[in-house]
């Protein structure tokens, strides 16, 4: 195991030499005045796309509203608003760029004027660069905003690319894509059993949040409003004053195909709860009456609708450092990374049989040795382990982990 490394957040792999090689290719391109294709990544292969295929270019697309220009994204910047569905299966990955948007977290994508777009995404503990061209397929899609802007398809597209095409999106996990947007580490929890506005209130600046309607039936099962089998960005969370004094907990979500919402109490359409709400507080909250995905919802109700949460905490984060007590500095210090590479029976077990067997021999796995006392400001410390492993999309992977206190 000489190839394994100990060291701070700071150790990188270096596992993507060839987008070193995309982003020169396309820096020149832009030099010499050319359209950018990219064929490492084409759209008329059946690996990447598995339908009938029209592929357009950008300026080449119908799109719906003629009188406004096709653009990147519109000088108001990126909204979650802009995340519209399409027919392709991946409302898990769009409900996380949804959050990400809502965050203002643009920094992940770098347009280009030449045809070819730059985007960043997190593997193995660092930023690859995606570069992909703007040919799109016409239908089997993410859809643009209404005001012509492209950066949703453009950003599936790259994803698409990142995990080897289109048909790998179909169907997956919001934490896959909420920790590749952002670098954070996600995790799921079931809705019932903890004190969510509490969590909420504590995590809502420094974490992303998805939530997930698991019931049978498939998207063809709408009850409420709320399409069972599918994932929701949860963007905001707020206590809303009511003009008798009270106060109601509540949480703002959206349906990532921007349309299709919450019909119960304090939908769009409850306008005998709304009545109750001040219009500087509805402006405060952005409360509109639009059938955009947008809905508002008590955390009650939630509660009873929905499932899963899966929160996504962002780098550097830590929920007992609500004072920002570490600076960056120590946070760096902080946080250890492990990186290297395990071959199946050579320095990993073969299977997971052998894993079974072998799993306290120390030529088959590694051990880490961290001092977290001087993190501690309590009786108990919450530790992150997060497990990124190198593997195609889907495969399944098995890791066993041991952790004991040294006396």
């Amino acid at each position: 195991m000489s190839d394994i490394k100990f060291g701070k957040s700071t150790l990188v792999h270096n596992i993507a030499p060839e987008a070193e090689i995309a982003v020169e290719k396309l820096r020149k391109v832009s030099d010499g005045g050319e359209v950018f294709t990219d064929n490492d990544f084409d759209l008329e292969d059946s690996v990447h796309l598995n339908t009938v295929k029209e592929v357009l270019r950008l300026g080449e697309i119908n799109v719906r509203d003629k009188t406004k220009p096709i653009v990147f994204v519109s000088p108001d910047g990126l909204s979650s608003c802009d995340v519209s569905q399409g027919a392709l299966g991946d409302c898990w990955f769009l409900s996380a760029l949804s959050c990400v948007a809502a965050d203002d977290m643009p920094g992940t994508i770098v347009a280009s004027c030449v045809g070819g777009y730059k985007f960043k995404f997190f593997r193995m503990g660092e930023w690859v660069d995606v570069v992909v061209d703007d040919r799109l397929p016409v239908r089997r899609r993410a859809s643009e905003s209404a005001t012509n802007e492209f950066w949703v398809p453009l950003t599936e597209k790259a994803y698409a690319k990142f995990n080897g095409g289109y048909t790998k999106l179909v169907g997956g996990q919001t934490c896959w894509a909420l920790t590749d947007l952002s670098g954070g580490i996600a995790e799921k929890y079931t809705v019932q059993g903890i004190d969510l506005v509490k969590l909420l209130h504590t995590i809502e600046n420094n974490a992303l949040i998805c939530t997930s309607n698991i019931d049978e039936g498939g998207n063809e099962n709408i009850n409420k409003g709320l399409i069972s089998g599918h994932a929701y960005a949860l963007l905001n969370v707020e206590t809303v004053a009511l003009k008798d004094g009270s106060r109601v907990e509540m949480v703002n979500i959206r349906n990532p195909w921007g349309r299709t919402e919450w019909d119960g109490d304090w939908s769009d359409k409850d306008t005998v709860n709304w009545n109750r709400v001040s219009e500087e507080e509805k402006n405060r909250l952005g409360f509109e009456v639009k059938d955009d995905g947008s809905f508002w919802m008590t955390v009650k109700d939630w509660v009873d609708e929905f499932e899963v949460l899966t929160i996504c905490a962002l780098p550097g984060m830590d929920l007992e450092d609500e004072d920002g007590h570490f600076t960056e500095e120590e946070k760096i210090e902080r946080d250890t990374r492990v990186i290297g590479t395990f071959t199946p029976g050579v320095n990993a077990p073969r299977d997971v049989n052998h894993l079974q067997k072998v799993f306290l021999d120390h030529e088959f796995g590694i051990q880490i040795e961290m001092d977290i006392q001087k993190y501690i400001k309590e009786t108990t410390r919450l530790i992150w382990l997060q497990f990124l492993v190198d593997s195609p999309l889907k495969d399944t992977r098995y890791i066993m982990v041991n952790i004991y206190k040294k006396t």
